[in-house]
């Protein structure tokens, strides 16, 4: 097995170990310390230039990171702590394709950030004609 690992391009062998080793961490309870990414600032900033300014994180966050992939300077000001949350979107497949070609979420990311479908359904009303 070993050898046949050691045959692909890219230490895929070592990769493996590496990535068996965070495992057996992770495992354990041997976490990494948590990156810090945003900051809670009580002073004046003072100057700062910016593409763009987005207010509210929830979906803005989805055009702030698009902005910035595409190398535009983004701050986003939200109100509270910037997270998910429950909430459905009752958005088609299709739109969230866009995520895709965005280049926001892999394939696999989008899949796995579906909670729930919803196949096509028939509405009518009595005496009336059908929909869908």
């Amino acid at each position: 097995m070993e050898s046949k690992l050691n045959s692909i391009p890219g230490d895929a062998l070592g990769y493996l170990r590496r990535l068996d080793q965070r495992w057996q961490a992770l495992c354990q309870g041997n976490l990494p310390p948590a990156v810090e990414v945003a900051q809670k600032v009580n002073t004046n900033l003072g100057e700062a230039d910016f593409d763009a300014v987005i207010c509210g994180g929830t979906l803005g966050i989805l055009l702030a990171a698009s902005l910035q992939i595409r190398g535009w300077q983004v701050v986003v000001i939200e109100r509270g702590k910037l997270q998910g949350r429950a909430q459905e979107w009752n958005i088609s497949r299709q739109e969230l394709q866009t995520f895709v070609e965005l280049e926001l979420l892999t394939s696999e990311e989008l899949e796995t950030a579906i909670a729930s479908e919803y196949n096509p359904g028939r509405i009518a009303f009595h005496g009336g004609k059908n929909f869908g």
